[in-house]
């Protein structure tokens, strides 16, 4: 957290190595060894501003924790963290529902389908009466055995976010098992 704050604004956790290289500091100790892997992030902690870095930790985690770390999102026009859902049923309905405001205006959007993507993400359309178009990714994350917490980013129309959504919406829709065999059957009986 400390370094990608002072480093780069990032959100990924770095590996010692790319820490190192981002430092330009030369490996003189070997890797994935506990005294070398010591030594080498002692020297990247030496270049860092930790006392600033430890005041505004808390802060870091935070905003990491719920989704904002810093780095800008091309197209992102709105962000919000959502929190004390029940289930997933329950906070995707007021992401489509209450939640699915326009970031100009502040009204309430129509929503479309929720498409799954990697990492319990989800991502649909959503349309402003005055402002048109704008494409909403969710991210689901448990908060603890009984609450499920939002991290919403809203893009505009012309980020690459809604060409992702595009080639989504462009599949063909794969039928479940059961229903395949029921259409199955309905051919066979003609």
């Amino acid at each position: 957290m400390i370094f990608n704050a002072q480093m780069d604004g990032g959100g990924n956790q770095r590996a010692l190595k790319t820490a190192m290289e981002m430092m330009q500091i030369p490996a003189s100790r070997p890797a994935h060894d506990a005294l070398g892997d010591a030594y080498h992030t002692a020297l990247i902690c030496a270049r860092l501003n930790l006392r600033e870095g430890i005041e505004e930790y808390e802060q870091a985690v935070l905003n990491h924790e719920n989704g904002f770390h810093g780095a800008e999102l091309p197209g992102c026009v709105a962000r919000g963290v959502f929190h004390d859902y029940k289930d997933k049923t329950e906070a995707v309905s007021a992401m489509s529902g209450e939640e699915n405001r326009c970031p100009v205006c502040g009204e309430k959007m129509s929503c479309g389908r929720w498409y799954p993507q990697p990492g319990k993400r989800y991502l649909s359309m959503a349309k402003c009466p005055e402002h048109g178009t704008f494409y909403v990714r969710i991210r689901l994350v448990r908060e603890d055995e009984d609450h499920v917490r939002v991290n919403r980013l809203t893009y505009d129309d012309s980020s690459a976010i809604a060409e992702s959504y595009q080639a989504l919406a462009d599949k063909p829709r794969r039928l479940h098992r059961r229903h395949r065999s029921r259409v199955h059957a309905k051919k066979e009986s003609t």
